[in-house]
């Protein structure tokens, strides 16, 4: 998912004050830098309203933010044009679990639970355990290289399991659609850029918003 912040609703105040070009690129430039760094943050809060992840897990506007939610493009003269990207992975779902996360082990009467939404309570994921995994073999959560696995059992299939995802079910970082017994199946919740898809619709006008608010404001100061 990639939102594109730009000065089209600065057009109609531009056209009023084309006299004084110079200092209508240096207020928009930094109109657009403030208001992709708000959209940054805006993002972020509202992905957290939905998902049970930590803010530090969707970096700081001040800093760009990171991979997982990243403003990939600042305006600059000429080009008043940012951009923010969420990543397109899906989250490893053992990003997801609450409780005990002892690795390697199932055990009896004690299931793994999992929290996905930011809402409600965690659900219970019965032989599901937390495993190490090894860089480089699946598709993971990056520093976080730990994964939460199943093993599917003769005739049982993944889309018949109470605890699956419904974001998708990867082996080893391959999409399987036709799951086989005696496999064993890592578990993986939404990427950033699903929930971002969302999001960004709601922050549009507000983000509109701030970014003319912040280019009378720096233009007004620059034109003292």
């Amino acid at each position: 998912m990639t939102v594109e912040i730009t000065t089209r609703g600065l057009d109609s105040i531009i056209e009023r004050l084309h006299g004084l070009p110079e200092t209508i690129e240096q207020a928009e430039t930094l109109a657009v830098n403030a208001g992709v760094r708000y959209a940054h943050t805006a993002a972020s809060r509202g992905i957290r309203e939905q998902v049970n992840l930590p803010a530090r897990y969707l970096g700081s506007a001040a800093s760009g933010g990171n991979d997982r939610l990243k403003i990939t493009k600042y305006a600059k003269p000429g080009d008043p044009e940012a951009v923010i990207r969420g990543r397109e992975r899906p989250t490893s779902l053992a990003r997801f679990v609450v409780g005990s996360k002892t690795l390697g082990k199932r055990t009896p009467g004690r299931p793994v639970r999992v929290k996905v939404s930011a809402k409600g309570s965690a659900k219970t994921m019965p032989g599901a355990w937390l495993m190490r995994l090894r860089a480089g073999r699946v598709l993971d959560d990056d520093t976080f290289n730990v994964g939460l696995a199943v093993r599917l059992k003769p005739g049982e299939s993944i889309n018949k399991r109470e605890f699956v995802n419904t974001f998708g079910d990867y082996e080893f970082g391959e999409n399987r659609r036709s799951p086989r017994a005696g496999r064993m199946y890592m578990l993986y919740g939404p990427s950033v850029a699903q929930v971002f898809d969302d999001v960004a619709v709601d922050i549009e006008g507000p983000v509109s918003t701030r970014v003319e608010t912040e280019f009378v404001r720096q233009f007004e100061r620059l034109n003292k």
